[in-house]
């Protein structure tokens, strides 16, 4: 699952690829449940980010709080499942991260971990958005969601209760992800995320905030015992 993640030095990363800057402060950790306005980059603005809240609430949804258990959206069901499967065929978009975070249990602890790439280059997790209308003000407002896949090696190891992780996209696929596609194409790009021989993770302390502190790399004495990666 994916919960958590960070957004650091977006502007030096896309001032090659986006003619206008994002303008969005470093944030070293994003708690999901605070459903915040993110950027993201949907297949209707290639060229532009959007600023969209996490937690996807479908047009036709009469309570936000669903949008509690729609933080993610499961790979395996995305095409079955009511709340994903208008947005999975027309309405894809890339979502920039520089790392995110997940528990590993481990002698019946929870260890955090920051998982990030190893050229410690920007990524994109394959997303899906849709559009709903505040109920108190008649606005539309833009969601998303991140697309979540069985564990790869890496992550198995980490995650190792659920054995799930966030679908980081291969880079030669991100802007094909936000191309008109059949279901046959968009399942074959589910298909071939980021190979963990590309990722890299170490143990941070507990009690992740928003600082940069955070993601410095903590050793947990009882835990190198052990190394399991």
């Amino acid at each position: 699952m994916c919960y958590s993640y960070s957004i650091i030095d977006i502007d030096m990363y896309y001032r090659d690829w986006l003619n206008t800057k994002c303008n969005f402060n470093n944030k070293y950790y994003i708690n999901g449940f605070d459903f915040q306005k993110l950027p993201i980059i949907t297949n209707l603005d290639k060229d532009k980010f959007s600023f969209a809240n996490w937690g996807l609430i479908p047009s036709w949804a009469k309570d936000e709080n669903i949008r509690k258990s729609n933080l993610n959206a499961r790979m395996e069901s995305i095409f079955e499942k009511a709340s994903f499967r208008e947005s999975i065929t027309n309405r894809r978009c890339l979502i920039p991260a520089s790392g995110f975070f997940e528990w590993q249990e481990y002698n019946k602890q929870k260890y955090p971990h920051y998982v990030s790439l190893k050229n410690k280059s920007f990524f994109h997790f394959a997303g899906i958005w849709d559009y709903c209308v505040e109920k108190d003000t008649g606005k539309l407002k833009q969601t998303y969601a991140i697309i979540t896949t069985r564990a790869n090696k890496l992550m198995s190891q980490i995650h190792n209760t659920k054995k799930r992780m966030p679908l980081i996209l291969n880079q030669s696929d991100e802007l094909k992800w936000l191309s008109n596609l059949n279901n046959s194409e968009i399942t074959e790009i589910l298909n071939n995320p980021t190979s963990s021989n590309l990722m890299d993770a170490y143990t941070i302390k507990r009690g992740i905030v928003n600082r940069k502190e955070s993601l410095e790399h903590y050793i947990y004495p009882e835990k190198e015992i052990k190394k399991l990666f």
